[in-house]
């Protein structure tokens, strides 16, 4: 019996000890894995520093790729600059303008025969410009500037004075481009045998920059245009002459004749045109005012009326004006550019009376006869009106027109008062009638 029991007690501790180490067991840490952790580490670097090579690798590749389309851009550009430069480059003053429509269709793309008679080439590949000018049927003017285009050789001469010195028939020209627009600029004009135009060649601090072929029209032209935007950046001095040394126009008969007319008959036919006006359902009213335009408006007045006159009315009230001799030089100016004188230029060159506005034209022809003959007097104890001339337009006045068409003052600025602050002293009513 005592042995069961010390068998049973035996196992019932064995158990116990058995229950306790599981337990011991299952709350004990255990000791980490130390070379699998650096093992894990090690491929986690190793795939961190693949993804990075692999991306540096695509950003190579993209880079070269972006870089092999600018080659393929920029090789096409020059490619296309070339062609430009081959097809514009024997073009000279006197060639048939249709060339440009054929130019025009071998370039394609952007290219068209209008766009390359009214605007600068500009070929983007190295900077270079190319200007055609076209008058009716025929290139006038080719220019070829920052570019390599030196048939003459002129680029040879290492300097201005070299060239000025080197070059059979070159000489010194400065009205194509005024010194104080362009005071980096020295020009040589070469006239070359056997052609009827010559070659401008373009210098820059010394050194050769480009060639234009120019015919003799288009050479006046450009020159006559830059020397009127240089006197308009130039205050008038107050010189009351005229055109010197030209030749009137035998189409300037009209105007000529008007230009002899007295202020005293200027009156007696302004009379006229109110009387054959007071019949109609304006007359009385105008009949008033010209009564008190002729007996009591001043200077100021008629600078004032004239600011925001309706062409409308006729050309009666600015004959008028016009022949009085205490108008004002601004006001007469004013007058001169307000009737468009521009549309009158081919009239001039041609020495033809135009058949449409002959009496505008004739306005214009007595204004300028006018002036030149000192008819205008000066201010005297009144304060001077300002004007200022209107921009050179497209069509630019030729020597021609400047010599005897467009009084030099009329291209000037005129130093004084703005007319349009001046009408204080004309009754409201007048203004009305004549600038409504």
């Amino acid at each position: 019996m005592q042995r069961f029991l010390f068998q049973a007690l035996l196992g019932v501790a064995s158990f116990a000890l058995k229950t306790s180490a599981g337990r011991a067991a299952k709350t004990r840490p255990t000791t980490p894995d130390v070379a699998a952790l650096r093992a894990k580490q090690r491929a986690r670097e190793e795939a961190e520093r693949q993804a990075f090579f692999d991306a540096q690798a695509a950003r190579k590749a993209k880079d070269a790729e972006e870089k092999s389309r600018r080659a393929a851009r920029a090789a096409k550009i020059w490619a296309e600059d070339d062609k430009l430069r081959t097809l514009i480059a024997p073009l000279r003053p006197g060639m048939a303008a249709s060339l440009l429509g054929d130019i025009a269709a071998q370039l394609g793309g952007h290219y068209t025969a209008p766009r390359m008679q009214t605007f600068m080439i500009w070929a983007p590949a190295d900077g270079s410009q190319y200007t055609v000018k076209v008058d009716g049927d025929t290139l006038a003017y080719v220019s070829f500037r920052e570019s390599f285009h030196d048939p003459e050789g002129v680029s040879s001469f290492a300097t201005y004075d070299a060239a000025l010195a080197g070059l059979a028939g070159a000489r010194a020209v400065d009205d194509l481009t005024p010194a104080e627009a362009r005071p980096a600029y020295q020009l040589l004009e070469q006239d070359l045998p056997g052609q009827d135009y010559s070659a401008v060649h373009w210098f820059r601090e010394g050194k050769f920059v480009g060639t234009t072929y120019v015919s003799p029209k288009a050479r006046e032209t450009a020159a006559a245009k830059l020397l009127a935007q240089a006197a308009q950046k130039v205050p008038w001095d107050g010189d009351m002459r005229g055109f010197q040394g030209a030749e009137l126009p035998r189409s300037f008969a009209e105007g000529l004749t008007a230009a002899e007319m007295s202020p005293q008959e200027a009156n007696a036919a302004y009379a006229e045109v109110v009387a054959r006006r007071d019949a109609g359902p304006d007359g009385e009213d105008y009949a008033a005012f010209a009564d008190w335009l002729v007996r009591h408006s001043t200077a100021e007045d008629r600078a004032f009326l004239m600011e925001g006159y309706n062409w409308d009315n006729g050309l009666d009230l600015v004959r008028w004006i016009v022949r009085q001799p205490d108008t004002d030089i601004a006001t007469i100016a004013a007058l001169f550019w307000d009737g468009e004188p521009s549309a009158f230029y081919r009239a001039v060159e041609a020495d033809i009376r135009p058949a449409v506005s002959s009496d505008l034209f004739d306005l214009h022809v007595e204004i300028g006869a006018r002036f030149a003959r000192g008819f205008y007097q000066a201010p005297a104890g009144r304060a001077p009106i300002g004007f200022t001339p209107p921009p050179v337009p497209k069509i630019p006045p030729s020597a021609r027109v400047l010599q005897t068409f467009i009084p030099p003052a009329f291209l000037h600025i005129i130093k004084g008062h703005d007319p349009a602050a001046l009408g204080a002293a004309v009754p409201p009513r007048w203004v009305e009638l004549m600038c409504g």
